[in-house]
């Protein structure tokens, strides 16, 4: 406990019935901040759209990519231009431009439709040709992806790794629910990132969409601790932030 006025985690989870999680800290080998709000689509709560918020007001200028400009089909490795960053994305999957099997897009029509091998678990990376310290992303059906537990695993510039749980329902149920995580580093910045799995994904696997990141100097001077659930619900996004789409 005495490192946790430093090392915040913000989760707003939203179960079926829209209850509303707010987890304390855990210690961790870096100061990040985490985000977290997800919600079935049935339900009619926008908390992952909440935390999307809380996470971009972070920033003076924030690049998103929306996979809009890929051709459906397009399968890995795929280069993404995110505003004046280009990234790779390695891994099962391709692009997609419907809905498939609870998978679906969260802007436009296009979405990453991710999948791990059933007997062989493939690695999903994207590696950064320039260093970021905040990224954010929506999943789609994560949660019933073989019901597994799915981590995020970070490389960073000192050659150090962390390992973040993201912390989604794991249900049969939770088919089409859509999650935001966002992950912010002010004193570290990384050049990968992995998705990791405890187990292999059968068939479906889950959407990735709308891929925010952020260098050291897009952030403001000061990244606050991740606000309480009331000032969340409360407050919409300070600031001015861009959400510059660029793509291949």
């Amino acid at each position: 406990m005495n490192n946790l006025s430093q090392f915040t985690k913000h989760f707003l989870g939203a179960s079926a019935i829209g209850t509303c999680l707010l987890l304390g800290a855990t210690n961790t080998a870096h100061a990040a901040s985490l985000y977290f709000g997800e919600d079935d689509p049935d339900a009619g709560t926008n908390f992952a759209g909440k935390a999307e918020l809380d996470f971009l007001s972070n920033f003076i200028a924030a690049d998103t990519e929306d996979f809009e400009d890929f051709d459906a089909g397009t399968t890995s490795p795929l280069t993404l231009e995110i505003g004046g960053n280009e990234a790779e994305l390695v891994g099962g999957g391709a692009v997609r431009d419907d809905d498939f099997e609870g998978l679906h897009a969260i802007s436009g029509e296009k979405y990453w439709s991710l999948t791990f091998g059933e007997l062989d678990q493939d690695t999903y990376t994207i590696a950064f040709d320039t260093a970021q310290s905040a990224v954010g992303f929506y999943a789609t059906d994560m949660g019933d992806a073989g019901v597994n537990d799915f981590k995020l695993k970070f490389f960073f510039e000192d050659g150090t790794t962390a390992i973040e749980n993201i912390p989604h329902t794991q249900s049969a149920d939770a088919n089409a629910y859509e999650l935001f995580f966002g992950y912010i580093n002010p004193d570290l910045s990384f050049t990968q990132i992995e998705f990791l799995a405890n187990g292999p994904i059968p068939e479906d696997g889950f959407g990735l969409d709308d891929i925010t990141i952020g260098r050291r100097e897009q952030l403001r001077a000061s990244v606050p601790e991740p606000t309480s659930t009331l000032a969340l619900f409360g407050v919409a996004a300070i600031g001015l932030f861009w959400r510059n789409k660029r793509r291949v």
